[in-house]
């Protein structure tokens, strides 16, 4: 017996036989990127050191898969909200994704050519799967649309006898205030939200020198700078340059600003980490993370390590405040402005190692 025709078809609920999403997800194009992305995270994590397997490789190749799997996922779905669901889903895990390379990048695990081209490749990814979400919205919302047009039709009479006169002046004047006082708040949380992701990273970049910086004393026996041209009083407890930090007091070109001590010091930090005097790379820089200044009383080109606000770190090796025992190493936050060393610990906008 064919029950098929006896039971009562859902309405509205589910999309029509010829609205049914392409059953071979492999034809969708932002499919094909994000298999491709995934094979690229797996491909260029495969170098990465052995103790990072159950760390940063791990979570790295999980969020990189997660995305063409919640895609395959989604178009497996009839319904338009439970596809929606899954893209966004895969979404979230492309800026997983993302995030993870640039602490690959960060750590010396990858070479910034290669982590260029992996993130024009999640950008690219990025764009097309906002895009295929929104048109698989407006499908959803035109077919609400169609369906409400109709149940107005069949109750327009009623609906002209019972309409009411219109909105009062009172009423108007509360739905805009409303409508401003909601705004508000969506920029205050996305403003809070991009401040937060700027600090985590700004902590992450300070995790990634001190370990390479502790890497460079065990091959060196200190911290830089060691035994550099440019000052030549030695300190044998810490293996620096004992005046370094006291007499290079100078304002670089640009960076007017009191704590210029800290920043000229994050010069020898780029030159030890980089290769650049020594035989070994301990950490690798974007282009993006550097930026040549000029000494304003000597004339002297220095290279220095720029935070994600743009602003030099501070690299204090000699007489730390902080951490007496090692360095401390420290972004001026967000204003660009770091009450360090003489109040340091009062700076709630500055992000130093003192902070764990």
């Amino acid at each position: 017996m064919n029950t098929e025709s006896t039971l009562p078809k859902a309405q509205g609920s589910r999309l029509d036989a010829a609205e049914r999403p392409e059953p071979d997800f492999k034809n969708l194009e932002v499919w094909q990127l994000a298999h491709e992305l995934a094979l690229t995270a797996y491909r260029v994590s495969r170098p990465f050191p052995t103790d990072e397997r159950f760390r940063l490789t791990d979570q790295f190749c999980r969020a990189a898969f997660s995305v063409p799997a919640n895609i395959a996922e989604g178009q497996g779905r009839y319904q338009v909200n439970d596809q929606v669901h899954y893209l966004m889903i895969a979404r979230g895990s492309l800026q997983e994704t993302r995030y993870y390379l640039i602490l690959a990048c960060d750590l010396g695990y990858l070479s910034p050519a290669e982590a260029e081209k992996m993130e024009n490749l999640a950008s690219k990814l990025f764009a097309k799967l906002s895009a295929f979400i929104a048109s698989k919205r407006r499908f959803a919302e035109e077919k609400r649309g169609s369906s409400s047009s109709r149940r107005a039709l069949s109750l327009e009479p009623r609906a002209r006898r019972s309409a009411p006169g219109g909105f009062t002046l009172i009423e108007l004047l509360t739905v805009i205030a409303i409508i401003v006082l909601l705004a508000g708040l969506v920029v205050g949380i996305s403003s809070y939200a991009n401040r937060s992701a700027v600090e985590s990273r700004i902590k992450a970049e300070i995790k990634a020198m001190e370990a390479a910086l502790e890497a460079y004393k065990a091959d060196y026996g200190g911290y830089p700078p060691l035994d550099d041209e440019v000052f030549s009083q030695a300190d044998s407890a810490k293996g620096g340059i004992t005046n370094v930090f006291l007499s290079v007091g100078s304002v670089l070109s640009g960076y007017a600003h009191p704590n210029t001590n800290g920043w000229l010091n994050i010069h020898y930090v780029w030159r030890a980490l980089s290769g650049t005097n020594t035989p070994k790379t301990y950490m690798s820089f974007l282009p993006k993370q550097l930026k040549t200044v000029t000494n304003a009383l000597g004339g002297s080109f220095y290279t220095v390590i720029l935070d994600p606000n743009g602003n030099p770190y501070g690299y204090n090796p000699i007489n730390p405040s902080a951490n007496p025992q090692t360095f401390d190493l420290w972004s001026a936050g967000v204003d660009g402005k770091s009450a360090y060393p003489t109040n340091f610990t009062s700076a709630v906008d500055d992000l130093g190692n003192w902070q764990r």
